[in-house]
């Protein structure tokens, strides 16, 4: 079935002017990726600020990224931080999964590799795939962890259960350059 972003548009709108900060969100999203609208940053960050101020905790998670990558605002680490933290803190897991980015990285903290690990497994806990991957690289390149390739494994092949293809293929590529030989990976190799 085709997408049709500008008809998806106009029910967004009608969603949004009845209150729904979902819809809300999505018209951020529309002009964030131009989808059925001119790409416009600054409209996506007021419809994300709406939604936001709406209660909606993945708006909330993507003012913290425009914020991060300069996108319709000044790039600002600590304020991005701040959005992360906001929504992490009220459960959002892909929040938690930037929060733990943003001490691995220093955006707008100083680095904290404890607070990498701590942020990032509140993620995995929550569910959020790209943590499971994100922490399956770190116990294989031993980035803030002991190296263990059996951790890394286990954080792949969990992230892989929840629909990343990232890990599925790092599964793939690893055990063909001789990774995990001794290990069954029927259902990751195909």
């Amino acid at each position: 079935m085709e997408q049709d972003y500008t008809k998806a548009m106009e029910w967004y709108m009608k969603a949004a002017d009845e209150g729904n900060s979902n819809a809300m969100r999505n018209i951020g999203l529309a002009y964030q990726y131009e989808r059925g609208v001119t790409q416009d940053y600054a409209k996506a960050m007021e419809w994300f600020q709406k939604s936001a101020d709406s209660g909606n905790l993945d708006a909330m998670t993507w003012i913290g990224r425009a914020y991060r990558e300069g996108e319709g605002v000044e790039r600002d680490y600590e304020t991005a931080l701040t959005w992360f933290l906001k929504a992490a803190e009220a459960g959002d897991p892909g929040a938690m999964e930037d929060v733990a980015e943003a001490y691995n990285f220093g955006q707008g903290v100083k680095k904290d590799y404890m607070k990498v690990q701590e942020w990032r497994i509140k993620a995995v806990d929550a569910g959020w795939p790209g943590a499971m991957y994100n922490e399956g690289i770190a116990y294989l390149n031993g980035w803030g962890v002991k190296q263990d390739l059996k951790e890394a494994l286990k954080y792949f092949k969990m992230a892989a259960d929840n629909g990343s293809e990232i890990a599925r293929k790092y599964i793939k590529d690893l055990y063909s350059q001789g990774y995990w030989k001794d290990e069954d990976l029927s259902g990751y190799l195909d």
